[in-house]
């Protein structure tokens, strides 16, 4: 008989890559909110309300994004299926409305300037574009202009707007002229003075099954999603601009799941994290991590969003995809966490603040409060259910020791499993970090788990450095 340690020297994230009996024990293949910032395993924050007053629709919000006019006032924007909203402080005003309901309930934002006029752009893909100056929102573009096609992607690239989504031309590509002189990017017409500076179109690809679903302007392109192949536009001028499709093997992201990454993309597909590095895409090298979270959800109207150093996702779960999760990745410690418990439309990003369309009309602040806006957070970390690499052996568990703190007398609960046998044993943290906690233990058997989580929602920290102190011996006949 000899006595040994388990240990587990920092928390870090998730990790459905390999099977459980070779996991490193600062993985997880089953944890939900919790934060492994700086190793150690804390109950993740919750969220509050931002604006304490609902959007005054009957419908639910689907997009946010915010707007800074000249004013140099931030607004907040909210899109339903019917109407657009701003808000400025505490309550909501109704900015445009469509008169009748969108179908798909699709947005796409972008601030450019229009003359010396500073714009919000909202595009539908289902009607007229939408121009809103802090003020005043009104249709953009013309007919006399070639601009007042029902497009859905937006960005500006070589300072033309650039637009696709086009239901009756999905394949086409649309840009603006070049501003300059009376020359704005809200027409999209031919110019006589140059063909270097006048709008215009051209189709990207043949296929009609392949449309394109998503653009994206980098430094030095502008990369063009379509649902079964990517392309690429450079140059700075319609006289040389060139069309080159991309050879990378991949399925397409939401338009809304493509995030920027200093001059790299980063956006999130059916089986996994993608990076485009300005040459081609390739899977994260920890891509597969979350390959059972992903073939339990469905990505298509995924959200993403960048904030305070993570990456952050939206999926959809559950029977028929009607419940919600939030992905977050931690791209310099390689951690995948998983958030539930809400329903989750929308996510945006402001000055390192989190910012989410949950539940119907309301906006949130993420990563606040002890709550999901009263509903208690539910938590647990599960470790790898491991044998050791030591099959025929019996391990005799004698004692978890561990630091951690937790708020207003909150229990940690752990379910001790050895073998088929489960033992629950209720953990009182003290409320410093200074002092060690010893629970003793008795179950033996050969393959054990460890699954820690919180008591009717409450808050606990555990730091890394967990020791198991067990005794093993091997079988005699």
């Amino acid at each position: 008989m000899s006595r040994k340690q388990y240990r587990i020297d920092e928390f870090i994230g998730i990790n459905q890559s390999c099977t459980e009996n070779v996991l490193s024990s600062a993985f997880t293949c089953d944890a939900c909110n919790m934060d492994t910032t700086r190793g150690s395993l804390n109950v993740a924050k919750g969220y509050v309300k931002h604006i304490e007053n609902p959007v005054p629709d009957k419908y639910s919000i689907y997009r946010m994004t915010t707007f800074t006019g000249s004013d140099g006032i931030m607004q907040y924007i909210v899109a339903t299926n019917t109407a657009i909203y701003s808000s400025r402080g505490t309550t909501w005003t109704k900015i445009y409305d469509y008169g009748s309901q969108l179908a798909m309930c699709r947005f796409d934002f972008l601030q450019a300037k229009i003359g010396s006029v500073d714009y919000l752009l909202i595009s539908c893909g289902e009607r007229q574009m939408v121009k809103y100056d802090g003020e005043t929102a009104s249709l953009f573009g013309s007919q006399e202009m070639l601009s007042n096609r029902s497009v859905l992607y937006l960005d500006i690239y070589r300072s033309r707007l650039f637009a696709a989504g086009d239901p009756v031309y999905p394949n086409r590509l649309y840009w603006s002229q070049l501003p300059g002189d009376t020359r704005s990017i809200e027409n999209w017409s031919s110019d006589v003075s140059s063909v270097n500076v006048e709008g215009g179109h051209t189709e990207i690809g043949s296929t009609s099954n392949d449309p394109i679903v998503a653009i994206h302007a980098m430094s030095n392109q502008l990369l063009i999603f379509k649902q079964h192949s990517l392309y690429r536009l450079i140059g700075d001028k319609p006289s040389n601009f060139t069309v080159e499709r991309i050879d990378a093997l991949f399925d397409a992201p939401a338009y809304t799941a493509i995030v920027p990454y200093g001059d790299s993309l980063v956006f999130l597909t059916s089986r996994g994290l993608c990076l485009f590095n300005g040459v081609t895409v390739r899977p994260l090298a920890d891509a597969d991590y979350i390959q059972d979270i992903l073939k339990n959800s469905f990505t298509f109207e995924s959200k993403g969003t960048y904030c305070d150093g993570k990456f952050y996702f939206t999926l959809s779960e559950g029977v028929y995809y009607q419940t919600n999760a939030l992905l977050e990745y931690d791209p310099l410690r390689h951690a995948y966490m998983i958030r539930r418990g809400f329903t989750l439309k929308d996510i945006h990003a402001v000055n390192n603040t989190l910012f989410s369309v949950s539940g119907a009309r309301y906006i949130y602040r993420f990563n606040e409060g002890d709550t999901y806006d009263g509903t208690p957070i539910e938590a647990w970390w599960k470790t790898p259910a491991s044998d050791l690499l030591e099959k025929t052996s019996i391990k005799a568990l004698r004692t978890i020791a561990l630091r951690g703190s937790a708020e207003n007398n909150s229990r940690v609960l752990a379910d001790i499993q050895v073998d088929k046998h489960t033992d629950t044993h209720a953990i009182c943290l003290p409320q410093s970090e200074n002092d060690i906690v010893e629970l003793p233990l008795k179950n033996e058997g050969r393959i054990f788990s460890i699954k820690f989580y919180n008591e009717n929602g409450g808050s606990f920290c555990i730091n890394g450095g967990v020791e198991l102190l067990f005794e093993q011996w091997r079988r005699t006949e």
